[in-house]
């Protein structure tokens, strides 16, 4: 079992751990873990029952994350990862032009790509949360909605590019944010899961070539 110091100093083998407010549930004097429950006397409340990817509604969102279970249901209580680089190969070759140079709008006015080239790879990977973002920039309101609620369908209809995670003790999952996104299934509180997470930053200026760079199939 890992000690919160020694799963901090692991995630600094990947880059600098991102730190977060102290939360009520929150290891004293452990800023880089973000402790997250589907008890919230236990830690941040685990509501994200969607396709998201973390700091999906920030300009700077992480690089990666790094789950570690706390106490985990003898039954149930796993988190689901979509591959996000199959997820763009596989739209309609008309709806890959159409969201090529498209930026979803979130409940913060934040405007981010649909489309992402990364980094390292080079790949291209529909980047989006469908389910939190609120429009479409330069499309009309419905139209913007329609076109989300499209691409959500679109993600929830590839079961093959998805990988569910039953949670064990011990275990430590590590995802790169820019071409995987997630979600938890709902738990009932009376079946305790908490997890540690840390998040790993991402350069804002890095970021920003990986929205606007070169796209590469």
């Amino acid at each position: 079992m890992l000690t919160l110091a020694q799963q901090i100093a692991f995630g600094r083998c990947f880059g600098e751990p991102e730190t977060f407010p102290q939360h009520r549930s929150q290891p004293a004097d452990y800023p880089e873990i973000f402790r997250v429950s589907n008890v919230e006397s236990r830690g941040y409340p685990n509501t994200s029952h969607h396709w998201h990817t973390d700091g999906c509604t920030r300009l700077d969102p992480p690089a990666a994350s790094l789950l570690y279970p706390v106490e985990i249901p003898e039954e149930g209580g796993g988190t689901l990862f979509l591959n996000l680089y199959e997820s763009y190969a596989n739209l309609p070759e008309g709806m890959k032009q159409r969201v090529q140079e498209l930026r979803a709008v979130h409940s913060n006015r934040l405007m981010r790509p649909l489309v992402v080239c990364h980094p390292v790879t080079k790949r291209k990977a529909l980047h989006i949360s469908p389910d939190i973002a609120v429009g479409i920039d330069g499309l009309p309101s419905e139209e913007g909605l329609q076109l989300l609620d499209a691409l959500s369908d679109h993600l929830n209809s590839h079961p093959e590019f998805v990988y569910q995670h039953k949670w064990r003790p011990g275990d430590l999952v590590i995802w790169d944010n820019t071409s995987v996104a997630h979600q938890a299934g709902y738990i009932d509180p009376a079946y305790p899961r908490t997890l540690n997470r840390i998040t790993i930053k991402t350069e804002l200026h890095t970021y920003l070539l990986v929205a606007e760079g070169e796209h590469n199939d």
